[in-house]
Order: structure tokens, then C-alpha cells, then sequence
């Protein structure tokens, strides 16, 4: 994927069921596949993106994650602060159920932990979770 050629190498790949996130050895996120939730991170972007790109949103919330992981049709990103950023389609059992294209922010703690890292792995084949 020549989109990959100039960011860096990636460290981490996580899949939902059509939609996907890669972070990169700098600690930036990018989104390709379905936003129809707005799991991409992208406000303006419906539909399908077959392109790589970074989530600029959540680049002005912070300077790089340190990991990240998808749900069905969620995505889910970490602060080197420890601060849990999650877009798209949430759960009806998350701490904030809502849709939503941009990042919001959860204080990551027992609760929160343990609401999305169930969420991200038991949310598609496919999913990968926040350990």
C-alpha cells in the first residue's frame, strides 16, 4: 500500500467487520473501509474509503496514540496520557452510547477498561481489543 510509504512503519493493525486502523511507530491512526457510523474518524466522509488516512481529528486531541482497536463499527484509540479516545458506533452499554464521527474522549479507568475491552473484542469476527 503505497499510502503507508511515507508514514512510518506500522506497528499495529486492528480490524472491525468493515472497517480498519493502523498506528504507526510516530503514533498516528489510519483509518480505511465503511464509515457509515463514522468509524473512520472522518466528519465530511460517508460511504466507503479505500485510502489510508490519518484520523486528523484525533491528531488535534493528541500528539500520537500508543495503541488502538476496533468493534464492529467503532474504533478506539490511547493517549500516552492514558486518555481512551473512541468514534463511530457505540454499544447501547458503553459509558456514552452515541455515534459519532469525532473522537470522544473516556477517562480510562476500571469501568471504561472493562466496557470497551469487552466491546472490542466481542463486537464481530474480526475485532480486536484494548488490553
Amino acid at each position: 500500500m503505497s499510502a503507508f510509504d511515507s508514514r512510518g512503519a506500522v506497528c499495529k493493525v486492528a480490524c472491525g467487520d468493515r472497517h480498519a486502523l493502523a498506528l504507526t511507530q510516530t503514533g498516528e491512526v489510519l483509518s480505511w473501509g465503511d464509515n457509515e457510523f463514522g468509524q473512520l474518524g472522518r466528519v465530511a466522509a460517508a460511504g466507503f474509503s479505500a485510502e489510508p488516512l490519518p484520523i486528523y481529528e484525533l491528531l488535534r486531541e493528541i500528539s500520537g496514540a500508543i495503541d488502538i482497536a476496533c468493534g464492529a463499527a467503532c474504533s478506539l484509540a490511547v493517549s500516552p496520557s492514558s486518555k481512551l479516545y473512541a468514534w463511530g458506533r457505540m454499544p447501547v452499554d458503553a459509558p456514552h452510547a452515541v455515534d459519532s464521527p469525532l473522537p470522544v474522549q473516556f477517562r480510562l479507568d476500571r469501568r471504561t477498561r472493562g466496557a470497551f475491552t469487552l466491546m472490542a473484542r466481542t463486537e464481530g469476527p474480526g475485532a480486536s481489543g484494548i488490553s
